[in-house]
């Protein structure tokens, strides 16, 4: 019985995708959605060999209802290993207490992440547009740390390589609140840092 067991753990590792235990916080409060990692080796064997790291999130039956690549283009760039590498990937997963809502850190470059946020609609997930967000470069870390009683989202952002810019601001919270439906966001405080390490 523990081959066969060892056998299909080696069977779902070489699919690409991360089991939930492996990804905090993957599955819902709800437990009807789960955000899976999926990390593919593309071209293997090939001259130019990558790997295509993108979330998804199922549902109960397993389906795919969002997928990280049919929403945005996942740049390709080189790496320090050979090869070609596309950054992308769930790195943190926070789902609000209700599960209509959740936010996915994913990886934009070596030294950086950004934060997409979703909601529910029906059977589906779709994003939620954060103007915020947009004057992130390309060396910023954007973590969600957690979702308040009301409803709103803390961030974490740290600058890129904790440089001093902006006046010394190497970091700072931020708290985005959603109303409506579809919820729009909007900025309810950010308390700076000038001394982040």
């Amino acid at each position: 019985m523990r081959s066969i067991a060892i056998l299909l753990s080696l069977l779902y590792l070489a699919s690409g995708q991360i089991a939930a235990a492996d990804l905090p916080g993957a599955r819902s409060p709800n437990g009807k959605f789960e955000v899976v990692d999926v990390d593919i080796n593309m071209n293997a064997g090939g001259n130019y060999p990558y790997r295509e790291p993108h979330f998804e999130i199922h549902n109960e039956s397993g389906k795919t209802i969002v997928s990280q690549l049919a929403l945005e283009d996942l740049t390709f760039t080189l790496d320090d290993s050979p090869g070609i590498h596309v950054f992308g990937g769930a790195w943190k997963v926070l789902w609000r207490a209700d599960s209509q809502l959740v936010a996915i850190e994913t990886r934009t470059s070596k030294f950086a992440t950004k934060t997409i946020v979703f909601f529910r609609d029906g059977d589906t997930f779709k994003r939620i547009s954060v103007p915020e967000f947009e004057k992130f470069d390309e060396r910023t870390r954007c973590e969600p740390l957690r979702w308040q009683k009301n409803g709103d989202l803390v961030l974490d952002v740290t600058m890129g390589y904790h440089t001093k810019s902006d006046g010394g601001i190497t970091g700072y919270y931020l708290t985005i609140h959603f109303a409506g439906n579809p919820p729009k966001a909007t900025k309810t405080s950010e308390t700076k840092e000038t001394n982040r390490e």
